[in-house]
């Protein structure tokens, strides 16, 4: 009896590292974990390619991606934008590896460089990044230094959390809960939501970045990643005026039957200030570039500018007062300002350079697409998209890029306040409609109401092959349009969807901000694909419903098919009955000669 379990026992052993084998050279092989789901590479992961070359890649990031693969370079360089995408942070330490025309980090660009251990502090804590590469004809390969990071075995358990309408694939969840003072609409700003972790680690990513917030405000929540990743609870409250603020984090595994409550608000809106103060009563006056006496500082007439002009961002009408106002410090400048980037914003105005540097950064906040073009003139410090840049370096010139929605054009001209406002016949004076969009009532997920500033609505459908875990995806998007455009982007730069489906998104935003509907279906066994997309004024009278999908041919002998209600289901192991055959073969065989 006791051979008979030890033969069993070794022989499922030997299977299971069969299975779950470690890194190998000249190997698709190894396991890695991108925010709770574990990717296991083999044989199948992909197609092996006559000459390929290899990445041999081992990572850390805490709350990110663990684990260590030996995949190809194409494969890598797939992966590596997968974990380097998830977080804006991360985006940031890669930037030198962003390749601006393929919209991609490419990490082969590594391969140039001293193969070693790097590591680097990330917001949730140190990231530790090994990556060599070789040839099917590199010889004495030594990779000694590699941590060989080991990913789990299996994946985390999809989670629920609070009123989210997706769920979480960490594992876990994140409540987080804020109020503090905004100079822009002088009023305290409250946050209060249930986030996923990696979604509430990009929240604070721009929140910290966010300069219209106090600093010991924006400083003070770097605390906030770590508390997270260790799954505990943490509330600051400072009182002090108008730079009074308050911030509470939980991160939790839930529990069935049981109800996490947030935090009690404090009650900060008495330090609110009037809008008319003829005097600002500073304690820092030293960096301003204005006469004080008693610590108070009084406006000279080298610290203005003439505010006018109207922008319109998402509908919405953004008038710019015909008046003077006030630029603090002797580095802020006075700027003119024409752009249009279609679907999100346009118009002409003029003010103070930190104004157009606020309207930037808010473009930026909305549109992911046009944020990577922005990284031009990204401030590594200020964590801050930085209007100075192109002050510097397109004063008087228009900025193109191509975004989702088709090209945009950026004019700035960047002057001295003494200087007068400048009379340029390059600036393509771009016009805002005169009234803001009629705002409507768009259904959203889970059949709920949501209000759209846009004026219209957007449907959007797809059915994809996702070469990361071997499944048929579909998935369908109700949300206001600006919303849409951004999970497109998000399936565009997704390098695990097929890329015959991933180029032909690219032109979906520019057919839904002309409000019109479109379909494509392709069908070529893994290349396969089906979008649909529809952008419309809505009315009382018809409710516009999902097509039916169709039914794409896929080899069904590895495939499975997801939605974006369920987990992702991983490949089917072609051999898995063959062992179930043959361990009940071996467990019969023996039990009859024992």
């Amino acid at each position: 009896m006791t051979l008979k379990i030890s033969l069993i026992i070794y022989y499922f052993s030997f299977f299971h590292l069969s299975i779950h084998q470690e890194p190998q050279l000249f190997k698709q092989s190894g396991r890695i974990e991108i925010l709770g789901d574990v990717i296991k590479i083999d044989n199948n992961f992909s197609q092996l390619q006559k000459n390929t070359s290899w990445i041999y890649m081992s990572i850390n990031i805490p709350g990110l991606s663990t684990g260590t693969i030996n995949v190809q370079k194409n494969d890598g360089i797939i992966i590596f934008n997968k974990i380097v995408v998830s977080r804006q942070d991360i985006s940031v330490i890669f930037i030198k590896y962003y390749d601006l025309d393929l919209h991609s980090f490419n990490i082969a660009s590594m391969c140039d460089e001293v193969n070693k251990l790097t590591k680097t502090a990330t917001d949730t804590g140190d990231m530790s990044l090994y990556v060599f590469c070789y040839y099917n004809d590199t010889k004495n390969i030594d990779i000694k230094d590699s941590p060989n990071f080991t990913a789990p075995i299996n994946s985390q358990p999809i989670v629920q959390c609070g009123n989210l309408m997706n769920s979480c694939s960490e594992g876990y969840c994140a409540m987080f809960e804020r109020e503090v003072y905004s100079f822009k609409s002088n009023a305290f700003s409250q946050i209060q939501n249930y986030y996923c972790p990696n979604d509430l680690f990009n929240l604070l990513y721009f929140e910290r970045a966010n300069t219209l917030f106090v600093t010991s405000y924006e400083t003070s929540i770097t605390n906030a990643f770590k508390i997270c990743i260790n799954k505990s609870n943490f509330n600051v409250t400072i009182e002090f005026g108008v730079y009074s603020f308050f911030w509470w984090i939980n991160c939790y595994v839930p529990s069935p039957g049981v109800t996490e409550e947030f935090y009690p608000m404090p009650n900060f809106s008495e330090y609110i200030l009037s809008t008319e103060q003829p005097e600002v009563d500073y304690t820092d006056a030293i960096q301003t570039n204005s006469k004080t006496l008693n610590n108070k500082i009084y406006l000279t007439t080298d610290s203005i500018c003439k505010s006018f002009g109207e922008l319109e961002i998402l509908g919405e009408i953004i008038n710019f007062d015909n008046d003077i106002v006030y630029c603090g410090g002797n580095i802020d400048r006075c700027a003119f300002i024409s752009l249009d980037i279609p679907g999100l914003a346009i118009g002409t105005f003029n003010g103070c350079q930190s104004e157009v540097n606020r309207v930037i950064n808010q473009l930026a906040n909305e549109r992911n697409d046009v944020a990577d073009n922005f990284l031009e003139f990204y401030n590594f410090t200020t964590h801050n998209f930085q209007v100075s840049y192109l002050c510097e370096n397109y004063n008087d010139k228009n900025f193109i890029k191509n975004s989702m929605t088709g090209n945009f054009t950026i004019y700035i001209y960047c002057y001295n306040k003494n200087d007068g406002i400048p009379d340029s016949n390059n600036s393509p004076n771009f016009t805002s409609p005169k009234h803001s969009a009629n705002p409507v009532s768009c259904e959203g997920k889970n059949n709920t109401q949501i209000n759209c500033t846009q004026g219209y609505c957007g449907m959007y459908e797809r059915e994809v092959y996702s070469i990361d875990n071997c499944t048929l995806k579909k998935e369908r998007y109700q949300d206001c349009p600006n919303d849409l455009i951004n999970q497109i982007y998000s399936d565009y730069s997704n390098g695990m969807l097929n890329s015959h489906y991933r180029f032909s998104i690219k032109d979906i935003p520019t057919i839904c901000i002309k409000q019109n509907s479109s379909n494509e279906t392709f069908v070529n066994e893994y290349n396969s694909y089906f979008w649909w997309i529809n952008c419309f004024v809505p009315n009382n009278l018809t409710r516009i419903e999902f097509p039916s999908f169709p039914t794409l041919y896929i080899d069904n002998r590895s495939i499975t098919i997801s939605t974006t209600t369920s987990k992702n289901s991983k490949c089917k192991d072609n051999y898995t009955p063959i062992l179930l055959y043959l361990s009940l073969f071996v467990v019969y065989f023996i039990s009859d000669i024992i």
